[in-house]
């Protein structure tokens, strides 16, 4: 795990959002294979709008979900779930602001200048830290071209 990363880690938890975590792996609604820690995944780099944070992240594009909480709908975040460590290469700490709501169990860190929020993090089923990677920052990606496999109810969570 980079400096950066143990940092942030460090702060607290940030994923977007654990309670859905949580919440789609006791409906059965994500499946095992798709919480191995230990799969082989395709690297994708990510940024703010702004680039002053940058990432690279080990995710498929399939299995993408939405939520309809007061923050995602808000944001727009269209997620896909990984163990933490599967985010590498974090740059731009010091433009990190962390945002917490609710019982503050998850991070939402966003950038300082352009607001965008490529990934949040917190803890997952296991105890363990696992992150929401917001597909949208993908660099180079047409996020038109991919489609939702899963639409949380979070305004009912």
């Amino acid at each position: 795990m980079g400096r950066t990363l143990r940092r942030v880690a460090r702060a607290g938890n940030a994923l977007g959002p654990a309670s859905t975590l949580l919440a789609l792996e006791a409906s059965g609604k994500v499946e095992a294979s798709r919480l191995d820690p230990e799969s082989t995944l395709p690297t994708r780099h990510l940024s703010c709008h702004c680039g002053a944070i940058s990432l690279d992240a080990d995710i498929e594009l399939d299995n993408l979900m939405t939520c309809n909480c007061s923050l995602c709908g808000r944001t727009g975040a269209f997620m896909a779930f990984v163990p933490i460590s599967k985010l590498s290469n974090i740059t731009g700490e010091a433009n990190l602001i962390d945002y917490q709501f609710g019982p503050k169990r998850i991070h939402h860190p966003f950038c300082k200048t352009c607001g965008a929020r490529p990934f949040a993090r917190g803890p997952g089923h296991d105890g363990q830290e696992w992150a929401m990677v917001n597909v949208r920052c993908i660099e180079g990606l047409d996020v038109h071209t991919l489609e939702v496999a899963r639409r949380y109810d979070g305004k009912s969570a």
